[in-house]
């Protein structure tokens, strides 16, 4: 009998969800997407839109004496001499002899739809000017919303890949091609994204080193920041390539493994159509959140700040302040898209799971029938405050766990008799104590208990870990290797969607649908990772059908050695032996093998005739005079 679990879970969800449509009305009624890449002038006034929309830079005459004087103008001036003069309310120019409003113009080149001057000192101060908070978030927002197009077009080459990739994996014939092409996809990715990196790292440096001044003085922090990710990435790519060489034996063997889901899921047509069914569901909530984002970092006041004397009638101008309200609502936007996109995988495991659960322990399973409707109800009946349990936990406790199980592990390697590791120790107490009762238990193998036991939550977490905690022995390098296998697999196709979308903006001059001028778009790599983040929720939507599928068989296998003593009550047999092979291999590691043999004498180890009363006498005969001896001493 099943019970509703995890109930407050579901209030939460409820509550999370309406803030979630307040926000979203709130930034499409104020937000102005225009006001991301396109400068404001002195009278806040969007260049290239409206009066100017033939006037798409923004220019500062002169940033090092007052960064707040800036006016648009048709295009950057090329050459340094002639008077630039501020333009009245109609837009029009104030004369250059009658003027005080005039300032002779600098060399600039544009960068984005700013115009940066070649002379150091103003050059410098702009620099400063961008690199606030505000303007930097609103330049990093503005690539993404000029990349919505090629974006959309990575989520379709996303979903492409992992379809092949859920192809190839289903085909027990091609496992062994399948994973021999991940791991050569992600080696070639590594170097690409090495050389890529190197690449933004030279455009640094020819926008920023004008003059041919020393290069550790222009080109800057995230000029220096991707030399750095270029030699880090290669780095990793080579200790990848290493790890794959030190683990094949053992990628080899979990490939009989995959072919057994294989047949699973072959027999099971019910858990064909999910990913797709969870795939429009993800593409719905991308696509909705990738247009509320920029909407929300773009509500902002209109407020009237001084500046120097002399500079402007009146010695004020209007500038936009970005509301910090409407940061966190983008930033609350975000949060709730990962939340999501883990409710959307968390729904499917337990799908998988719960399937998988009656199937197994059925008898007879060339008839057992699941009906679709039937396990949806089911899960939206009972089991869907444990999804949203879960969805919360995995966008609030993945990174800190992982950090604090690398902590604790690197304290445990170290010598215990330190007093510096105790002292570390007896300070991380509350993390660890933390870990130990809490966070250690929370893992996908959680949801598969709550499908076979109907209990909440963190009780069916705390068995599962019980459970595989166990049969770490037996299984653990299994689980380990498949995983391994399918993060590869969602990894690949997210480096892949997002060199696509990277090498489209650096190559070709406009974007497919929106025809937006891809030299406007300043940093490359900002849409390139949002492509990343895509890509890995989307195909692991697919790719993870085989991970859930993979500890499902496990966590059934393993409960039905404990219950039923090995019986083999409800195992297949192509299962069993998968199983059996599996940790018969693993237990032949651990045998001690010596060239050189044990003599024994074969008369010590005959087994003697005696009945069991002749044995008794001897033993005693044996004892007494031993007994009599002590006494005696």
């Amino acid at each position: 009998q099943r019970f509703t679990t995890n109930k407050s879970c579901l209030i939460l969800w409820i509550i999370l969800n309406s803030v979630l449509i307040q926000t979203s009305i709130y930034v499409f009624k104020d937000g102005r997407p225009q006001r991301l890449q396109n400068g404001f002038d002195f009278r806040a006034e969007l260049c290239g839109q409206g009066k100017f929309v033939d006037r798409p830079y923004l220019y500062y005459p002169n940033p090092a004496t007052d960064i707040n004087v800036a006016f648009c103008v048709q295009q950057c001036p090329q050459s340094t001499g002639p008077l630039i003069c501020l333009y009245q309310t109609n837009g029009i120019p104030y004369n250059s002899v009658y003027s005080k409003f005039c300032y002779v113009q600098m060399q600039s080149k544009p960068v984005g739809k700013y115009c940066k001057p070649y002379e150091p000192q103003n050059k410098l101060a702009l620099d400063n000017h961008l690199l606030k908070f505000d303007l930097r978030v609103k330049r990093y927002v503005s690539d993404i919303y000029n990349s919505l197009d090629m974006i959309g077009l990575g989520a379709i080459l996303i979903s492409f890949l992992s379809f092949i990739f859920y192809i190839f994996i289903r085909n027990s014939n091609l496992i062994v091609i399948y994973m021999f092409s991940i791991f050569i996809f992600i080696i070639g990715c590594f170097a690409g994204y090495s050389y890529l990196f190197y690449r933004e790292y030279q455009l640094e440096l020819a926008q920023n080193c004008f003059t041919g001044i020393d290069e550790k003085q222009c080109v800057g922090d995230r000029g220096y920041l991707y030399r750095i990710f270029c030699y880090v990435i290669a780095v990793i790519g080579g200790i990848y390539l290493l790890t794959l060489i030190m683990i094949a034996k053992r990628l080899r063997k979990i490939t009989s493994f995959f072919i057994t889901v294989s047949q699973v899921v072959d027999i099971l047509t019910q858990i064909k159509f999910i990913p797709y069914l969870l795939l429009l569901a993800a593409i719905s909530i991308g696509g909705l959140i990738l247009i509320m984002v920029p909407h929300g970092f773009t509500v902002a006041d209109i407020v009237i700040i001084p500046i120097l004397e002399g500079q402007i009638d009146g010695n004020k101008v209007k500038t936009m302040e970005f509301s910090k309200f409407s940061y966190a609502m983008a930033i609350y936007d975000i949060f709730m898209f990962f939340i999501w996109m883990f409710f959307l995988l968390g729904f499917r495991d337990i799908y998988i799971s719960y399937c998988l659960c009656i199937w197994f322990f059925t008898k007879r399973k060339d008839t057992v029938k699941i009906p679709r409707w039937v396990v949806f109800k089911q899960i939206f009946r009972y089991h869907l405050g444990s999804v949203v349990m879960y969805s919360l936990v995995s966008a609030c406790v993945t990174f800190p766990k992982l950090i604090m199980k690398s902590f604790i592990k690197s304290l445990s390697g170290l010598p215990q008799y330190s007093n510096t590791v105790r002292y570390l120790q007896t300070c991380c107490k509350c993390m660890i104590d933390f870990y130990e009762i809490f966070l250690r238990y929370f893992s996908k193998h959680s949801l598969i208990q709550v499908s076979l036991t109907s209990l909440d939550f963190y009780i069916s977490s705390k068995r599962a870990y019980g459970l595989m905690f166990r049969n770490q022995d037996k299984i653990s390098d299994m689980d380990q290797m498949q995983e391994f296998v399918v993060n590869n697999t969602k990894f690949c196709i997210a480096f892949v969607s997002a060199l696509f979308v990277y090498v489209y903006l650096s190559f070709f001059e406009q974007t497919v649908f929106l025809k937006n001028n891809t030299k406007e778009i300043e940093n490359k790599v900002i849409p390139s990772l949002v492509m990343f983040v895509i890509g890995y929720f989307f195909s692991a939507i697919f790719q993870g059908s085989y991970d859930i599928t993979c500890k499902s068989l496990i966590q059934l296998y393993l409960i039905d050695q404990e219950i039923f003593f090995g019986e083999k009550r409800y195992d297949e047999e192509f299962i069993n032996i998968v199983f059996q092979n599996y940790v018969k291999d693993d237990q032949n590691k651990y045998i001690i093998k010596s060239k050189q043999g044990v003599k024994i004498d074969q008369n010590e180890i005959e087994e003697q005739n005696y009945n069991d009363d002749e044995m008794m006498i001897k033993n005693k005969i044996r004892i007494i005079p031993v007994k009599i001896q002590k006494i005696i001493i």
